[in-house]
């Protein structure tokens, strides 16, 4: 009885011959020779179709992150150029706006002061004018002068307001990851 159970013990789970004495470390299955290599020979295409196709589509796509790392900072230097044309497009129109401002303050100088001079020329030209006159047409002339600092910013009454302090320029633009499940192989 043991020599038949022996017999049963040593078949190849194959082919059912038997006195096959190849057994599998993994499977746990006894093999003849034939079937044994026929087996690795599965396990080696198994392998290689199941862990080495696949470590090296791995590999493949860890080496393209420095692509995806290389169009995240063409995306921040996209908004760099973005942002740089709207601050200058913000400061041209400033330019122009200061500009338009200063020249029509300028024309009303200059009407005010073509009238004070025809004032001037008019009371002289007359010989009519009195100690007040002098006087008020003094103060006018000072007034002038003040107006005309005021225009050649000698006179700080104009000022450039910049809105930079409302702007978190730290927190205008930042990286931030995105929450990928990706569970330790250790």
């Amino acid at each position: 009885m043991d020599m038949i159970m022996e017999s049963t013990l040593n078949r190849c789970s194959i082919c059912q011959k038997s006195g096959s004495m190849c057994i599998c470390g993994g499977c746990k299955n006894i093999f003849c020779l034939k079937d044994f290599n026929e087996h690795r020979q599965q396990l080696s295409n198994r392998f290689d179709h199941d862990i080495i196709r696949f470590h090296d589509e791995l590999l493949s796509r860890i080496k393209q992150l420095n692509e995806s790392s290389n169009e995240l900072f063409s995306q921040i230097n996209r908004w760099e150029s973005t942002t740089i044309d709207k601050i200058h497009k913000a400061a041209e129109g400033a330019r122009q706006k200061l500009n338009k401002m200063l020249n029509h303050e300028r024309e009303i100088f200059k009407e005010q002061f073509g009238n004070l001079t025809r004032q001037i020329r008019f009371q002289r030209e007359e010989n009519n004018f009195v100690e007040n006159d002098i006087q008020l047409l003094k103060n006018k002339l000072n007034k002038m002068q003040q107006s005309l600092r005021q225009l050649n910013g000698q006179d700080k009454s104009h000022i450039i307001l910049i809105e930079n302090n409302k702007i978190n320029w730290n927190n205008l633009i930042y990286p931030q990851k995105q929450q990928l499940t990706c569970e330790s192989l250790y």
